[in-house]
């Protein structure tokens, strides 16, 4: 009996290294799941940041085109405008040149 109860115990005592075994490996699986979940929380709150900070950039950026588009619009107005006060001084120009003209060809200097 005495073996038999030897060869028991070692197999008892097996059990209970193999069931402390799996403990701790079950224990160190959960900590890294864990660890993990954080870390899948922490990443996804980087990009929900990121995705965010992309979101106002673009529009940023869109708003400056606009923006830019504008002051184009608005040069080849000013552009155009100033065509026209050229044409118009150049009338004024000729139109008091031939005024002058007149005057030296009635007698005044």
């Amino acid at each position: 009996m005495n073996e038999l109860e030897a060869k028991l115990n070692q197999i008892a005592d097996s059990l209970l290294v193999q069931s402390r075994l799996v403990d701790r490996f079950e224990r160190h699986t959960e900590e890294r799941l864990a660890n993990h979940e954080d870390r899948l929380d922490r990443v996804g709150a980087v990009l929900e940041k990121l995705t965010d900070g992309h979101v106002r950039l673009i529009d940023s950026h869109q708003r400056m085109i606009e923006s830019h588009q504008d002051l184009i619009e608005s040069h080849q107005d000013l552009a155009s405008r100033q065509a026209q006060t050229e044409v118009a001084l150049q009338g004024l120009i000729k139109q008091i040149d031939r005024f002058l003209r007149g005057q030296q060809s009635n007698g005044h200097e």
